[in-house]
């Protein structure tokens, strides 16, 4: 244990100058005279018995779906997507218009094709989203501690620490925290992985104080709707 050093006076001094003096016998230490006594570091022992705050849950699935909608959404700019499906669906009413005055049966086809183009684009996303959450809630238990510099998390068997340095990323979601955590062994390849904690899941006492020291530890992330 890391220790600090004081100098601690005895009870029966008197004065600065007759401790000062060793005593008759020539043993300093059964003299009056300050020492240096070795004493705990309060602060590192305090961090040792501070235990954190527990949280236990179970994901659902329509939260995790939520959070990881609006992440990717937020990451990926989700207005390319939006403006790639309206410029397909333009040009698809374009080439029918276009196939409609001249009766040409290319202008209907190709006008089909961005038609369907444009759906499977909006719709590939949201079934790859749904399966990834599904997936990701499961059934397991989660378990979290909350601390000022980090958290812990245990699942399925597994323990990781998320550092409160500034390296991950959080935005608050409805009831939901998400946070957006730097992790190299992340699926994907994307060196992220998502971490949701339902606030319906902390103690109402504690949820200031677990707001508070992840919001202090995280970058914010603007998500929207």
């Amino acid at each position: 244990m890391m220790s600090s050093y004081t100098r601690e006076k005895t009870r029966n001094s008197e004065s600065p100058e007759r401790d000062a003096q060793p005593a008759d016998d020539g043993h300093p230490e059964r003299s009056g005279a300050p020492r240096a006594q070795m004493v705990p570091d309060d602060a590192r022992a305090y961090e040792e018995q501070h235990t954190g705050i527990r949280i236990s849950y179970r994901l659902k699935e329509d939260e995790v779906y939520e959070c990881l909608r609006r992440i990717l959404k937020a990451k990926a700019g989700g207005g390319r997507p939006a403006a790639a499906r309206a410029a397909l669906l333009v040009a698809a009413a374009a080439l029918g218009a276009a196939g409609g005055g001249s009766g040409s049966g290319v202008l209907y086809a190709l006008a089909a094709v961005c038609a369907v183009c444009a759906a499977l684009s909006a719709l590939f996303p949201l079934r790859a989203d749904r399966r990834l959450a599904r997936e990701y809630a499961g059934n397991a238990a989660i378990r979290m501690r909350v601390y000022p510099d980090r958290i812990q998390l245990a699942r399925d068997g597994r323990v990781r620490e998320i550092p409160l340095d500034g390296t991950s990323e959080c935005a608050q979601i409805g009831d939901m925290l998400a946070l957006y955590v730097r992790d190299p062994q992340a699926p994907g390849g994307l060196g992220r992985r998502l971490v949701v904690l339902p606030l319906r899941c902390v103690d109402p006492s504690a949820l200031p104080e677990v707001q508070a020291m992840i919001f202090a530890g995280t970058r914010p992330l603007k998500v929207r709707g």
